[in-house]
């Protein structure tokens, strides 16, 4: 059923629209242990997956040629995110930074925008990266679902953080 109602809501439209995405960004971090990423910063990328049924939030972080992860709860208050303090995983070594480069410069063209096709629940993900010394952040609903350039570069991005 739910699978169903996915697959019919892809063939609309994707919307693009701008949106602060900071707060979220800040509060992520924040969750992580992390500072809010500047424009001065080598490479760094972060994408936070957040649930909307569940509120479960899981997270890859990509610094210094190294990989982590995070996994958390969130809820909203008074439309705020609020996500639950908690431990990034052990850094492993990232796996082709070149590639994840390349992806987050397709992105650039989606910076400050929230992008959504009209799948319900189901996940937000939120790229907030820095990549030749400019701070990208994009907010993709169901990239997996959705049939645009930007949701289809996330959909990517994830699959090459979760090898």
């Amino acid at each position: 059923m739910f699978a169903f109602t996915s697959f019919a809501a892809a063939s609309k439209p994707s919307s693009f629209f701008p949106e602060d995405l900071k707060p979220a960004a800040r509060e992520y971090a924040r969750a992580a242990g992390l500072a809010p990423l500047t424009s001065t910063a080598d490479f760094e990328l972060r994408v936070w997956t957040r649930n909307y049924m569940s509120g479960a939030v899981t997270g890859f972080i990509v610094s210094n040629r190294t990989q982590r992860s995070f996994e958390s709860e969130s809820t909203h208050d008074q439309g705020r995110l609020l996500v639950k303090a908690a431990n990034l995983g052990a850094e492993k070594p990232a796996l082709d930074l070149v590639r994840l480069k390349k992806l987050i410069e397709v992105l650039k063209a989606y910076n400050g925008k929230a992008v959504s096709c009209g799948v319900m629940d189901g996940e937000s993900d939120l790229v907030d990266a820095v990549v030749q010394g400019q701070v990208v952040t994009v907010k993709v609903d169901n990239p997996r679902f959705c049939s645009d350039k930007a949701s289809k570069t996330v959909a990517l991005l994830l699959d090459a953080l979760r090898h």
